[in-house]
């Protein structure tokens, strides 16, 4: 799949500013590069456009490396799909995510991939990234877990991922690069425009909303 900076050549300048946020917050930051990845796959689910969650699935099986991290192991096919098929959490279960890391003398260091904890900080995190404005308690709770230096460096991770979903979101010529890369891959191709938007489909859909989102069900015990 095209690499989404490639859209900014209007703005050649744009290009480099877009590379160096993605360095500072991704590429460089000091988080473990599994949990990088696997949290972008977790709150890649909520963005409309599936660009983001098709690319980064691929970085975590190894398709590419996580994160840019040469070292990390990729997950397996299956773990990859527990993450994906990770139930939504209602308004109890958040509540006792948030009061398990208020629960925690921290500052701790970022938790190892599919335990508790991990399960936890996503919680509060997902709250945080999608309704930051009623998200005090969980940045709260994240800050007495992991402590203040972490949780900026966790901000700036969840605003580099928001800027990569508003991106895709608003570049939707996204699909008709990667019709044009698979198109180079050979000069005997048989593939179509037709078929492009059949790969789309199946690839780059929609999501259909099954549950209420996590802020959603958040804010029926903690409105404003």
């Amino acid at each position: 799949m095209p690499n989404f900076f490639c859209t900014a050549t209007a703005a050649p300048g744009l290009i480099d500013e877009l590379w160096g946020f993605a360095e500072s917050a991704y590429l460089d930051s000091p988080l473990p590069a599994l949990f990088k990845e696997r949290l972008f796959v977790y709150l890649s689910r909520f963005c409309a456009v599936r660009y983001c969650i098709v690319r980064h699935v691929g970085f975590l099986i190894g398709e590419g490396r996580p994160a840019g991290d040469a070292t990390a192991l990729p997950e397996s096919i299956e773990q990859v799909i527990a993450l994906l098929t990770r139930p939504a959490r209602c308004a109890m279960a958040l509540e006792q995510a948030l009061a398990r890391l208020e629960a925690l003398i921290g500052p701790a260091n970022i938790p190892a991939p599919r335990t508790k904890l991990e399960s936890n900080l996503f919680d509060a995190l997902t709250i945080i990234f999608l309704e930051p404005r009623l998200s005090e308690r969980a940045r709260n709770a994240v800050r007495r877990a992991f402590g203040e230096r972490t949780f900026e460096t966790l901000a700036a991770y969840l605003a580099f991922i928001r800027t990569a979903h508003y991106w895709t979101e608003t570049h939707p010529e996204l699909s008709i690069m990667w019709f044009q890369s698979l198109r180079r891959r050979s000069q005997r191709h048989r593939l179509t425009w037709e078929r492009m938007c059949r790969l789309i489909e199946r690839f780059l859909p929609s999501p259909r909303v099954l549950h209420p989102w996590p802020d959603q069900r958040f804010r029926v015990t903690h409105s404003r």
